[in-house]
């Protein structure tokens, strides 16, 4: 029997035909799992993490910049809701040896964070002592729950549709971690506000106050 013209080129076209497809099917699969990959890829994150973020600000906060009002408004913008300084009409007080940060927990877009320290007190604008309120516990904890930010600004240099004129645009910058809501009372450790009560004694003129201070310094120093 004699074979058609280029019969034996078609029966190995043919043969081959199967693998073929199965690659085709073989690089559909790949494709969908490199979008599935793409997908689950985290968002582009610019500046300290989440335990970084809240280690700076204890760190800031032991060395009484939050006392501040240049360093409360500098640190306020850690937060989500910013606000102005409260001034130190009461301050808390918490232990020399806190932390550090850890028990991090990332899901998705938010952030839990947990410091352990001792609650030691506090202390109103007439320099008075308030002790800490009795409990069983021997140490605190404060956990601080953060979000990721995202942020968006507008950058010159993208030629228009009439291509004469050069318009703005919105770039989707990383985004950055803030701790949600706004900041609480102004707080230092127990050293920290040994000093803030002996700089506040030698300004003040009202002997009531210098005697506040005294009592608070003697009750501080138990703590020290």
């Amino acid at each position: 029997m004699h074979r058609p013209p280029g019969s034996h080129e078609l029966g190995l076209i043919n043969r081959k035909g199967a693998p073929v497809k199965r690659s085709l099917v073989l690089l559909t699969v790949l494709a969908f799992g490199a979008i599935a990959l793409r997908a689950q890829v985290p968002p582009k994150i610019s500046g300290p993490s989440p335990v970084e973020l809240i280690d700076e600000l204890w760190h800031r906060g032991t060395e009484g910049e939050l006392l501040t009002p240049e360093g409360w408004n500098r640190f306020s913008g850690y937060y989500t809701e910013p606000i102005p300084f409260p001034g130190n009409s009461t301050i808390s007080i918490v232990s020399n040896y806190w932390g550090p940060p850890g028990a991090m927990q990332i899901r998705g877009n938010t952030a839990e964070v947990l410091v352990g320290f001792v609650d030691c007190g506090g202390i109103d604008s007439q320099l008075r002592y308030t002790r800490p309120r009795p409990t069983r516990a021997l140490k605190t904890g404060m956990s601080f729950r953060l979000v990721l930010v995202s942020r968006h600004e507008k950058r010159r240099g993208v030629w228009g549709p009439d291509k004469t004129t050069i318009e703005e645009k919105d770039v989707t910058l990383p985004g950055e971690w803030r701790i949600e809501g706004p900041p609480g009372l102004p707080w230092t450790t127990v050293n920290t506000a040994i000093r803030y009560v002996l700089e506040m004694r030698d300004k003040t003129a009202d002997p009531e106050i210098k005697k506040n201070a005294d009592q608070t310094l003697a009750a501080l120093m138990r703590l020290h």
